[in-house]
C-alpha cells in the first residue's frame, strides 16, 4: 500500500529551493523572481480581497513570502519594480521572499504538528493516516484531493494497518482546535514565527521582541530569560552577534511592520 501525502519538512524545502535558485546567472536571476514574485502577489491579492477563496499549501506559502517581502522593501525604500531590477538586487530580494517563506513553511508544519501530534509518528503509514484525517477538517486545506483518495483505499488500509486506520478515524473525527487547549500560547507563538524573518534581519535581541509581544499582546507576561529559552524551544535563534543596548531605539517602520503581521 502507498498513500500520497506531503512529509513535514517544509522548511528543508523552502532551504533547498533557494539554494537551488541562488547559484543563477544574472539574467536567469532577475527572471525567476520577477515570475515567482509576480504570481505569488496575485495570489495573496485573491487572498486578501475573498476569504473564500481556495488555496493549497505552496500558493499560501509563496503569497505570504511575496506580500511580505513587498512590505519589507516598502518599508526598507527599496523600488521592486521589475524594470529596476540589477542581478543583485534579484538576488537580495529572492533571499528575502525564501526567509519569509520558510517562516510561513515552518507556521503550517507548527500548527499540523500541535494539531496532530501523530503525524510525526514513527511509521509512516501510521503517519500519513493521521495526516489525512486531520485534512478531513481543516479549512486550510479546501482543495485538497488525498482524503478522497485516501478512503478509496479505505479496506485496503484497514486490513493492513488497524493502527493507521484507528489514527485516521481518530483525527477525522476530532473537532477543530481540540488539541490547542494544550497550547498555552499559541497565537503569541505563531506570531512569533511569523515575524522572524524581520526579528532576525533587524537584529532585535530578545528584550525587544518581548516588548513588541507585550505590545501586540498586552496580556502575555514572561520575564526576558524565560521569553528567551521559550523562543529556543519554538526553533527560533537569533544571529550571535545581536547584541543591542537595552536602552536602543527600534526602527518605528519595522515595528509596525511586525505588528501589522498577522496569522
Amino acid at each position: 500500500m502507498k498513500t500520497d501525502t506531503t512529509r513535514f519538512d517544509f522548511r528543508g524545502m523552502a532551504d533547498t529551493l533557494y539554494r537551488k535558485h541562488s547559484q543563477k546567472t544574472a539574467k536567469e536571476a532577475v527572471k525567476f523572481f520577477v515570475f515567482a514574485l509576480t504570481g505569488a502577489m496575485q495570489t495573496a491579492s485573491k487572498i486578501m480581497q475573498n476569504k473564500t477563496y481556495k488555496f493549497n499549501f505552496g500558493e499560501d506559502v509563496q503569497a505570504f513570502a511575496a506580500w511580505w517581502t513587498a512590505c519589507e522593501a516598502k518599508v526598507d525604500g527599496v523600488d521592486i519594480s521589475p524594470t529596476t531590477f540589477t542581478v543583485s538586487k534579484a538576488q537580495d530580494l529572492f533571499q528575502r521572499f525564501c526567509a519569509w517563506a520558510m517562516a510561513r513553511a515552518y507556521w503550517h508544519q507548527t500548527i499540523l504538528l500541535k494539531s496532530c501530534p501523530d503525524a510525526s509518528h514513527a511509521n509512516k503509514a501510521n503517519a500519513d493516516a493521521a495526516f489525512i484525517g486531520f485534512l478531513a477538517h481543516d479549512p486550510r486545506t479546501t482543495n485538497d484531493d488525498r482524503h478522497k483518495r485516501f478512503l478509496d483505499q479505505a479496506e485496503e488500509i484497514h486490513a493492513a494497518s488497524p493502527l493507521a486506520w484507528k489514527l485516521y478515524r481518530k483525527y477525522a473525527a476530532m473537532p477543530p482546535g481540540e488539541n490547542f487547549k494544550q497550547w498555552k500560547h499559541p497565537a503569541v507563538d505563531q506570531w512569533l514565527i511569523l515575524i522572524w524573518p524581520l526579528a532576525f534581519r533587524q537584529e532585535w535581541n530578545f528584550r525587544d521582541i518581548l516588548n513588541i509581544v507585550t505590545e501586540k499582546f498586552p496580556d502575555y507576561t514572561s520575564a526576558e530569560s524565560d521569553f528567551g529559552k521559550h523562543c529556543r524551544r519554538l526553533g527560533l535563534k537569533l544571529p550571535h552577534k545581536c547584541g543591542h543596548p537595552h536602552n536602543h531605539t527600534l526602527s518605528k517602520e519595522h515595528l509596525q511592520l511586525a505588528l501589522s503581521i498577522r496569522t
